[in-house]
């Protein structure tokens, strides 16, 4: 919204374009918005009338119902955060005992790899 020094420039151009005109200009440009305002209010009643255009309308209203649904049904982002989501460290530990059954491929303890290091021979 225009501050007060903005319209007293713009009431000052106003008078140096119109003139002693300016009264009856701005009576005309109220009456053209009052039409327009009447014209639109009027259309708009004239189409809530019309059956085929209630009908259209009350279609793609649940169009849009539908799509809403959908794309909460199927939303890209949920998807993809559901198939890149690591499970809790705790759970992971879980499913790891659950499942491991073989021996550890990390090799032998501390103790046995000292065990079962060979002695160093003396070099000649």
């Amino acid at each position: 919204m225009p501050s007060t020094g903005e319209w007293l420039l713009i009431l000052f151009v106003g008078i140096l374009v119109f003139g002693r005109d300016l009264p009856d200009v701005g009576r005309r440009l109220g009456r053209t918005i009052a039409n327009l305002r009447k014209g639109l209010d009027d259309f708009k009643r004239e189409m809530g009338k019309d059956p085929a255009m209630r009908d259209a309308r009350s279609s793609l209203g649940e169009i849009g119902r539908t799509i809403d649904q959908t794309k909460r049904l199927v939303d890209p982002r949920r998807v993809i955060d559901d198939l890149t989501r690591l499970p809790p460290e705790d759970e992971r530990l879980a499913d790891h005992d659950a499942t491991d059954e073989s021996p550890d491929l990390a090799g032998p303890p501390a103790e046995e790899a000292r065990r079962s290091v060979p002695p160093s021979t003396p070099s000649i």
